[in-house]
């Protein structure tokens, strides 16, 4: 079976239908083949624009946070140093610190000679250089950005400094600790631990085998509060043993 949505298609809101208003809600009319608009708004700016200011003000970037910006990637001025979230219900979210990566490699190699495997986990120890595939990313890349705020849609930055006591309307702040990056050290991953991930191919042949294995280094934070107007949560985080970055030689085993 098919179907389309028709020639009306539209991303306006769709208008409630006038008359009384059922108990349950607005009566939205969906008739001839018109469907809701996008629900919420989404912004991001710039690392060139985070500290842009006017008058000592940051006015560019949804983040007011000066404990914040110490975040901004200076050497990456074109990538997107925040984004934020406006839904239908007039809340805003604004993410304003970014987790980076860098220096990831995803590799396959031959697996011609190799004779020293693990069966139950599929892991082989060693490998043929002869056969070398895959990419590697060396810059710094953000891949996901940590939530840094909550507006509700009657808040007012009354001193264009973020969320703080002397602000209207409702907020709420999450603070983090940084474990491991820039300044702190990267933390280095390797995937598997040890050796390479096994790959049988044909049966018949074991030229077309390969071991995969990527690596590479991240960044780490811990939630360590949130604030609002009434209530403050503290996180203190316990100390980890089986959470450790890789020794440099196992981690640089998996780049050659």
């Amino acid at each position: 079976m098919g179907g389309s949505w028709g020639d009306q298609i539209t991303n306006e809101p769709t208008r409630a239908s006038s008359g009384t208003i059922p108990s349950n809600g607005l009566n939205y009319d969906l008739s001839n083949g018109v469907r809701s608009g996008r629900s919420s708004y989404i912004d991001f700016t710039l690392n060139k624009d985070m500290e842009a200011r006017s008058n000592g003000f940051l006015y560019r970037s949804s983040n007011k946070r000066e404990d914040l910006l110490e975040y901004v990637d200076d050497t990456q001025l074109d990538g997107i140093g925040e984004f934020t979230v406006l839904n239908e219900a007039g809340i805003r979210y604004v993410n304003a610190l970014p987790l980076r990566n860098k220096d990831e490699n995803n590799l396959s190699y031959g697996m011609r000679g190799v004779t020293s495997f693990d069966e139950a986990d599929y892991i082989a120890f060693g490998k043929n250089d002869e056969v070398k595939l895959g990419s590697t990313q060396l810059m710094k890349y953000a891949s996901s950005y940590l939530l840094t705020e909550i507006n509700t849609p009657d808040y007012i930055d009354r001193t264009y400094d973020g969320p703080t006591l002397d602000d209207f309307g409702g907020y709420t702040r999450f603070s983090y600790s940084k474990e491991y990056g820039e300044g702190a050290g990267w933390y280095k991953w390797r995937a598997p631990y040890q050796g390479l991930r096994y790959q049988r191919n044909e049966l018949s042949d074991k030229r077309y085998d390969l071991g995969s294995v990527r690596v590479g280094e991240k960044e780490i934070y811990y939630l360590s509060a949130i604030e609002t107007k009434s209530l403050i949560a503290i996180f203190a985080p316990a100390i980890r043993i089986n959470y450790k970055s890789l020794i440099e030689s196992i981690y640089t085993l998996g780049k050659r």
